[in-house]
């Protein structure tokens, strides 16, 4: 391995170390100096969009510090991205109105389905009356023979009459 190798000097790792401080030291003077946007924070449809570029135009148009121009700039990036992505929304938008639709279709499917399955269960349920019925009927008509078969014990006579 030569001298040189994969070490980093100090001299590189201190220049890293001062960008990294620069960036964080921007970053929080950007938080400090944040001014807060008329325009909708959520980004629900075109309208919203052209809100967001309408207000990034008009600050850049009246822009009396270099902060306003900033803003608009920071204006104009985001809602370029909301461009981007309405497409994505009106994709998510139909995807749940597909899924509400499938919703309502197998919720209907599921109650005509409990409705048929209801019915089967009725009709199962005359079947069964029904072959009681025939049981019972049978069973009647059954003990009709035998007492019609059976000889018929003699009329008692009643005390206390008188018979002739």
């Amino acid at each position: 391995m030569s001298q040189y190798g994969s070490r980093i000097s100090t001299k590189q790792q201190e220049s890293k170390i001062s960008r990294l401080e620069k960036r964080q030291a921007q970053r929080q003077a950007d938080a400090e100096n944040a001014v807060p946007i008329s325009s909708p924070i959520r980004l629900e449809g075109p309208s919203d969009v052209v809100t967001l570029f309408e207000e990034a135009v008009s600050l850049v148009r009246n822009a009396t510090e270099s902060q306003d121009v900033a803003k608009g700039r920071a204006l104009a990036y985001i809602a370029s991205k909301g461009v981007g992505i309405l497409p994505l929304v009106e994709a998510a938008k139909a995807q749940a109105e597909d899924w509400e639709k499938i919703h309502r279709e197998q919720k209907v499917w599921t109650d005509i389905v409990s409705k048929n399955a209801k019915a089967r269960q009725t009709v199962e349920d005359m079947i069964d009356l029904e072959f009681e019925v025939k049981e019972l009927a049978e069973k009647r008509f059954q003990a009709k023979l035998r007492s019609e078969n059976e000889p018929q014990p003699a009329p008692e006579e009643k005390e206390g009459r008188d018979t002739w």
